[in-house]
């Protein structure tokens, strides 16, 4: 905090006598006050920024790595990072939405001479996504290759909910093109921003209208969001929060508009 005052003492002579004949001395203080500067203030916010980052970023997710899956300079994360971009000797722990497991029920049956297209694309213009394949009533719980549309869930456009999940790691390993990381920064989104998806011929326009964290046992991907009758469309974006690490489910919920 701040430093003791310092005192100087300062004596002055002056010529003459008092009423005894002697010398008058003066005796002055000055008193310093010895602050913290401003840039010491700014360095030291740095400082702490700094070590905050460190431990959020590097350190708990290191942590939280089980052992056999602890290699030196390791963060957490989904999965095996394959991309020419990340160097493949860093590994990121195997991770599946189990919770899913228990709300997972038969495919919904397609209307007679109908056929699904196996996969369909999503486009987040905010977030640097473009064109990232879902592939269509996924009963893979580890969308490692492709994002995920929940079986049972709405397909894009119907009334009712659309419920797409996929991945998310540390910020710092953020690439769009990856699907082990490609919804690692979903909670920069804000209400009003745009999602597009394309179904087969079809281009379909969703806006954010709410964004909720929720425990992994509370989600309920084949819960309406509103009542049938209103015969509203919307579509459900789930990761992990904080990106990373598994404790919490981040759900973007946008209504169709287009």
């Amino acid at each position: 905090m701040f430093k003791p005052y310092k005192y100087v003492k300062e004596n002055t002579s002056k010529a003459g006598s008092d009423s005894k004949g002697g010398n008058t001395w003066e005796l002055k203080i000055y008193i310093e006050p010895l602050g913290i500067g401003f840039k010491k203030v700014v360095s030291t916010v740095l400082v702490l920024s700094g070590l905050f980052l460190l431990a959020t970023q590097v350190l708990w997710p290191w942590i939280k790595t089980p052992p056999a899956r602890k290699p030196l300079l390791t963060p957490l994360a989904p999965q095996v990072l394959a991309t020419d971009k990340i160097k493949p000797w860093r590994k990121f722990v195997n991770f599946e939405f189990s919770e899913l497991k228990n709300e997972l029920r038969q495919e919904q049956e397609s209307e007679v001479g109908e056929v699904l297209p196996p996969i369909f694309y999503l486009t987040i213009p905010k977030l640097g996504i473009q064109r990232a394949e879902v592939e269509t009533n996924s009963r893979n719980l580890s969308p490692d290759k492709r994002l995920g549309h929940y079986p049972g869930s709405a397909l894009p456009g119907e009334v009712g909910n659309t419920f797409i999940y996929g991945h998310s790691a540390s910020p710092m390993f953020y690439d769009p093109q990856n699907y082990r990381t490609i919804f690692s920064t979903l909670d920069e989104l804000e209400v009003g921003d745009e999602v597009i998806v394309e179904f087969g011929k079809d281009y379909f326009k969703y806006v954010v209208e709410k964004m909720i964290v929720l425990n992994p046992e509370d989600v309920r991907p084949l819960e309406p969001i509103s009542p049938s009758f209103l015969r509203q469309s919307y579509l459900t974006l789930m990761t992990c929060v904080p990106p990373g690490i598994q404790t919490k489910r981040l759900l973007v919920q946008a209504r169709l508009v287009l």
